[in-house]
């Protein structure tokens, strides 16, 4: 046997508001003071998150991401606690924001394991170069690795070229090029 439960039906009226434990619903068609219990809840939305896998949205940089953090101590488009504590939160709204969240984390990843898996492939690309170009008939150790040239300055002519303290130069090829081209057209 239930004690202190009040069974009650009420008719649905036009511009009448019901409140369950407060006799002040405020503007809410239903106000309850307590927890509520349910097996489901259904919100409904006019949209959703989807747009950030839409061609023209562009991902936020993470430094921005970052630096607004730092300064506002909460997510972007997020309510901050002192706000949700105030106000409240909506929750399909907050849904929204928290699936948009996942989306944008989920690109992210994306895109750092592009980037991972290229610089993987650059690694092993200056491995190769590396053991290829360390024998005898190379007496300047390089490393090529796409567009770029590291030349190891053990070389005299090339430290004295440049800053004697350097012991990496860097060239880009086309630039390289033309300075073996400057190099071997020196008279010995």
């Amino acid at each position: 046997m239930m004690t202190g439960c009040i069974t009650l039906y009420q008719i649905s009226l036009p511009n009448k508001f019901v409140g369950i434990g407060t006799l002040t619903p405020g503007s809410y068609k239903l106000a309850v003071e307590g927890t509520i219990a349910a097996r489901r809840v259904k919100v409904t939305q006019g949209s959703w998150a989807d747009f950030v896998f839409q061609p023209d949205y562009t991902l936020p940089p993470l430094s921005d991401v970052e630096a607004f953090i730092k300064e506002n101590k909460h997510l972007p488009d997020i309510p901050a606690a002192r706000e949700v504590e105030k106000e409240g939160l909506d929750l399909g709204k907050m849904n929204k924001k928290l699936l948009q969240k996942m989306e944008k984390l989920t690109l992210y990843i994306i895109d750092l394991k592009k980037e991972n898996t290229r610089q993987w492939k650059e690694i092993e690309e200056l491995k190769k170069n590396k053991q290829a170009n360390q024998g005898p008939d190379h007496p300047v150790p390089f490393y090529a690795s796409s567009n770029r040239l590291i030349i190891c300055s053990n070389c005299s002519l090339l430290r004295s070229i440049f800053n004697p303290s350097l012991s990496r130069i860097f060239f880009s090829l086309k630039s390289f090029n033309v300075l073996l081209k400057l190099l071997t057209e020196i008279p010995r």
